[in-house]
């Protein structure tokens, strides 16, 4: 990811990424219903030496894609409250 301020010299920033597949048939509440056959995944970010991380949930599932992000920067929840149709 490049920072761009006008004026100033740009600055790269590296970040890593780790996966891990935490459940892979999760059950979810949602404010529509439960969905079954979630994908839950852990989803850890650092900077290039590994610094800084902070860790964030994933549930996905096969028809309605994302459905819950917990713990992102700048978010606490985003969820799914009506399906798609």
């Amino acid at each position: 990811m490049a920072i761009d301020n006008p004026g100033v010299e740009p600055t790269l920033i590296t970040q890593n990424y780790a996966v891990k597949a935490v459940d892979s048939d999760y059950s979810i509440e949602l404010p529509f219903g439960t969905l079954a056959g979630c994908l839950k995944l852990e989803v850890t970010v650092t900077d290039a030496e590994g610094q800084s991380p902070f860790v964030a949930e994933v549930v996905i599932h096969p028809e309605q894609n994302i459905v819950r992000f917990t713990d992102a920067p700048g978010v606490a929840l985003a969820e799914m409250v009506s399906p798609w149709e």
